[in-house]
C-alpha cells in the first residue's frame, strides 16, 4: 500500500492551485469573445477547455515526476472518475447546444456560464488527467514486462 502523501490524486498542494489559476485566466479571455456574440460559444468554451487539459495534464505530470509520486489507483477510482467526466460531457453538449438559443444574457449571466462551465471542466479535467496519467504507467508497466 502507498502512502497517501505519495499518490498524486492526494497531492493537489503540488498543482491544485495553478489549476484554478488556469481556469480563471481561460475564463477571463473568453467573457469579451463571448459577450460580443454568444452564438461563438460553440467554439470559445471548447478551445478553453483544450487550454486547459494541455496546461493541467502538463502540471500534474510534472508534479509526479518532479516530486516521485505514484499514480496508482484503484478500479472504483478510476471508474467513478470516468463516470463523473461522463457527466460533464453531457452537461456540456447540452449547455453548447443550447446556449446560441438563450434569450439575450445580461453580463451577470455570461460571466456565470462562463466561469461555471470553465469551474466545472477544471475539476473534470483534473479527474481525467490523473486517470490518463494512471493509464499511461498502467501500460508502461504492463510492456515493461
Amino acid at each position: 500500500m502507498i502512502d497517501k502523501s505519495r499518490k498524486l490524486a492526494t497531492r493537489t498542494d503540488l498543482y491544485g492551485s495553478d489549476l484554478v489559476v488556469s481556469v480563471l485566466l481561460v475564463s477571463t479571455c473568453e467573457l469579451p469573445i463571448l459577450l460580443l456574440s454568444l452564438s461563438s460559444a460553440k467554439f470559445v468554451l471548447p478551445l478553453g477547455w483544450l487550454a486547459l487539459s494541455a496546461f493541467d495534464v502538463r502540471r500534474m505530470w510534472k508534479a509526479k515526476v518532479d516530486h516521485g509520486l505514484s499514480s496508482e489507483l484503484k478500479i472504483v477510482q478510476v471508474g467513478g472518475g470516468l463516470i463523473l467526466v461522463a457527466a460533464f460531457g453531457s452537461w456540456a453538449c447540452h449547455l453548447l447546444a443550447s446556449i446560441g438559443t438563450m434569450p439575450s444574457l445580461q453580463f451577470v449571466d455570461v460571466c456565470r456560464v462562463v466561469y461555471v462551465a470553465n469551474g466545472v471542466a477544471g475539476l473534470c479535467l483534473y479527474v481525467l488527467g490523473i486517470v490518463a496519467i494512471w493509464l499511461r504507467d498502467s501500460i508502461a508497466r504492463v510492456a515493461s514486462g
